[in-house]
């Protein structure tokens, strides 16, 4: 009866053995997966950082390229503006000459 228990307590060691064994291998493999992981969150964390630069970088490009068409088109409206002066006050003085040109014509 003695060597039965005897016999049955070994074997009961050799499984928590084999078991404790399997723990460690599968806490070893943990400890490795949580370092891959933990190395793949530092580069996505990384990598949302340079993508948030970026995006700040384009969005100032973005609005300095608005800031410079709105003067483009604002140096475009006084050139029109200008041109158009210009024009009305060449018309004028065709139109004065004419007047003259008529008037002088119509004088005895």
């Amino acid at each position: 009866v003695l060597e039965g228990a005897l016999e049955e307590a070994q074997g009961r060691c050799k499984e928590l053995e084999e078991r404790v064994i399997g723990t460690e291998n599968l806490s070893k493999e943990g400890e490795a997966a949580q370092e891959s992981l933990a190395h793949e969150l530092e580069g996505l964390r990384k990598g949302c950082a340079e993508l948030q630069a970026e995006k700040a970088k384009l969005k100032r490009g973005l609005e300095q390229a608005e800031a410079d068409l709105s003067a483009a088109e604002n140096v475009k409206r006084a050139e029109m503006d200008k041109m158009k002066e210009t024009s009305k006050a060449f018309l004028k003085k065709a139109v004065d000459a004419k007047k003259a040109a008529e008037a002088g014509a119509a004088a005895p």
